[in-house]
C-alpha cells in the first residue's frame, strides 16, 4: 500500500513504504536517506527569451521581475541569494503561493520567476518547460527519507519495493551538473 501524507515527518502507519521529507531522520526500524531537495531559480521559455532580447541575464532579471515563494519557506530566496554571493537582490514584486506545484506552474506559465525543488521538478526543465537562470541550486538541510514498516502483511513484496525505490531514487542523490550546463 502506498499513501502520500503531509510534511510533519510523521510516517503514515497505514502504509508499507513512506517517503518523507524532513530535516530529521524519521523514527522507523528501517531508514534510507535518499537525496536532499534542492532548489533551483527557474523561469518558463518565454520569460526567459524575453530577458535575452532586453540584454538581461539570469540575476538581472531577477532584479526586474517577480519572484515567486512558497509561503512556507518564506527565507528561500535570501538563503540562495547569500550562498550564490549575491548581495544587491531587490526584486520588482513577491507573490506567495500555498504549494510547490502552484509555485512551479506559475512559473511555466511566465507569472515570475520561482526556486523550483529539485529533482522533483526535473520533467519541467527536461521538457523544456522551465528554463533555469543560474547554476547555484540552495541545498536545504531537508532529505528525502524512505522508510518500511514492520507491520507490513507481505516482507518479501514490500523488501522487494523498497530496494527498486531506492535504486531507482539513487539516481537524485548524483550531482546537478547536467541541470546546471544547461544555464546560458
Amino acid at each position: 500500500q502506498i499513501e502520500s501524507t503531509d510534511s510533519s515527518n510523521k510516517s503514515n502507519p497505514d502504509a508499507d513504504i513512506n517517503i518523507i521529507l524532513s530535516h530529521k531522520t524519521p523514527s522507523a526500524a528501517n531508514v534510507e536517506k535518499l537525496f536532499p531537495i534542492r532548489y533551483i531559480p527557474a523561469c518558463s521559455r518565454s520569460l526567459y527569451a524575453d530577458w535575452k532580447k532586453k540584454g538581461f541575464t539570469g540575476i538581472d532579471a531577477i532584479n526586474v521581475s517577480t519572484i515567486l515563494l512558497h509561503k512556507a519557506r518564506p527565507h528561500a530566496w535570501s538563503r540562495w541569494a547569500r550562498h550564490a554571493g549575491i548581495a544587491n537582490m531587490k526584486p520588482k514584486q513577491i507573490i506567495f503561493v500555498d504549494s510547490m506545484f502552484a509555485l512551479a506552474r506559475a512559473a511555466e506559465q511566465g507569472v515570475g520567476i520561482a526556486l523550483v525543488p529539485m529533482p522533483v521538478s526535473k520533467a519541467w526543465f527536461d521538457s523544456g518547460s522551465l528554463v533555469p537562470l543560474h547554476s547555484t541550486a540552495l541545498v536545504t538541510e531537508d532529505y528525502y527519507w524512505l522508510t518500511l514498516s514492520e507491520k507490513t502483511k507481505n516482507k518479501e513484496a514490500a523488501n522487494k519495493f523498497w530496494k527498486w525505490i531506492g535504486k531507482n531514487l539513487q539516481q537524485y542523490a548524483e550531482d546537478i551538473d547536467e541541470l546546471n550546463s544547461s544555464v546560458a
